[in-house]
């Protein structure tokens, strides 16, 4: 299990803002909730290993939202077909 490189605050705080936005972008791609809660829960995993300092929310929000997409772009068949 990675190292967590961020305060408890720190982590709760970025969780607090960016919960909703991950698992609805999860959950749009997976169309399952169990699924789209597993997949928030690796992102912000990943999200709290990186140690990394945000610009600002807005950047932090970009990476929460990269994090949560780029490992759903692996598995087209959860992709939600563009119309």
């Amino acid at each position: 299990m990675p190292t967590l490189l961020r305060t408890n605050k720190e982590i709760m705080e970025i969780y607090d803002r960016q919960v909703d936005t991950v698992y609805r972008v999860c959950y749009a791609y997976m169309k399952n909730a169990p699924e789209a809660e597993d997949m928030t829960q690796e992102t912000f995993l990943r999200l709290m290993s990186n140690g990394k300092p945000f610009a600002d929310q807005r950047h932090e929000k970009g990476v929460a939202h990269y994090h949560g997409v780029k490992p759903l772009q692996g598995h087209p068949e959860k992709v939600v077909a563009k119309k």
